[in-house]
């Protein structure tokens, strides 16, 4: 692989999350493939355009390739913010004290994430959603 290429492997990396596998298929064909992950810019591209971006970053380095793409799915957590937490209460009409009861939490942690004091990881986002998802 030339310099050229495995900069232009990084930067998609870098900048939109996207890694790239190749593969053959039952025929020998080589496809590469586009995965995108989690940005952290929040840019996100649709099949086509991962397709696109294989064809500009190895066009020129490999010949006789398909392209596939992998978009971004986020998963169904990533919705939970502090105005989410608030707003489920509101509409299942419980109090914080009981979803920290259930939840085996102190007080004062889920008032934390409550009122967007703390940061939540993906593991607390996705508990707080399946909790009120269970209600």
């Amino acid at each position: 692989m030339n310099e050229k290429l495995k900069v232009a492997i990084e930067l998609q990396k870098r900048y939109s999350n996207i890694t790239f596998r190749k593969f053959t298929d039952k025929k020998d064909q080589l496809i590469i493939e586009a995965i995108q992950g989690k940005s952290f810019q929040g840019v996100y591209f649709d099949a086509k355009r991962l397709r696109e971006i294989v064809h500009e970053t190895y066009d020129g380095h490999i010949d006789g390739f398909l392209a596939g793409a992998v978009p971004y799915d986020p998963p169904a957590h990533d919705v939970v913010s502090p105005e989410w937490l608030s707003k489920q209460l509101t509409d299942y009409e419980i109090r914080s004290k009981l979803v920290a009861k259930d939840l085996a939490l102190s007080k004062s942690y889920f008032s934390s994430h409550l009122n967007g004091l703390k940061p939540m990881s993906n593991n607390v986002q996705a508990m707080y959603f399946y909790y009120f998802k269970s209600k």
